[in-house]
């Protein structure tokens, strides 16, 4: 297991500000393999701000596994954890590092609505969990995610 950091992860320019409740945000961040990804590894890709509630998330994955087994989760961190957190899954279960692709956050269960749609007052990193290794792992690739958040409003 390992905690990888993309540029836009470990940088120490702020995230965007959130201005206003109707405003649509966008956090972006990528990440290029330099070796093959492991059981449990965590690609922290970006982070967003404070006070904000995700609406939509997109990732986007070159085909890292010469096999079928990759399966991971696209996820909210706490800044300084090791792990992503229980029910924060925007991307649960996918396996679009098999073959290549693009993929759209998925319907929200209850228990995941109970962390997603709810504000907090910390950054957090949007990573991508993998929970079965690649049968053959390509050395070489790229991991991408797009959010895309609002500031929350009264009563949230």
């Amino acid at each position: 297991m390992a905690l990888l950091l993309s540029a836009q992860a470990a940088s120490q320019n702020p995230t965007p500000g959130i201005h206003s409740a109707g405003e649509l945000h966008v956090v972006e961040g990528k990440y290029d393999l330099a070796a093959a990804l492991a059981d449990e590894d965590v690609v922290a890709l970006t982070r967003i701000p404070p006070g904000c509630i995700i609406v939509d998330a997109r990732l986007e994955m070159d085909d890292l596994d010469t096999g079928t087994a990759l399966v991971g989760d696209l996820a909210l961190m706490e800044m300084g954890a090791v792990a992503a957190l229980a029910n924060s899954e925007l991307i649960k279960d996918s396996d679009l590092g098999q073959a290549a692709g693009v993929a759209r956050m998925d319907n929200l269960d209850a228990a995941r609505r109970a962390v997603l749609e709810v504000a907090v007052d910390k950054e957090r990193y949007v990573v991508y969990h993998v929970t079965t290794a690649p049968g053959t792992g390509a050395a070489t690739g790229r991991i991408k995610a797009s959010v895309f958040f609002r500031g929350k409003e009264y009563g949230e």
